[in-house]
């Protein structure tokens, strides 16, 4: 399955909005009543808004991050162009 499948399934044909709505709906028939994600704002903030959730103002995440691997560029994600 390469990338372009994925990006098929859970974006032309709605699958993750789909499986987004059912997620936040069982949390709220749950009683949450708020709820988070740590989000890459390049590539998925467009589907979380698509869910209802908004940037919050004035938050930044800080995080210390002393992974050995970190800046080797083997393991660095990088967006794909379609398969």
């Amino acid at each position: 399955m390469g990338q372009g499948y994925i990006e098929l399934v859970l974006n032309k044909l709605g699958l993750g909005k789909k499986l987004g709505d059912t997620l936040v709906n069982e949390l709220l028939k749950m009683g949450a009543d708020f709820i988070s994600f740590d989000i890459f704002e390049d590539y998925e903030a467009d589907f979380f808004r698509s869910l209802g959730f908004i940037p919050k103002e004035n938050h930044t995440i800080y995080y210390i991050d002393k992974r050995p691997y970190r800046n080797d560029e083997r393991y660095i994600t990088k967006p794909r162009s379609g398969d």
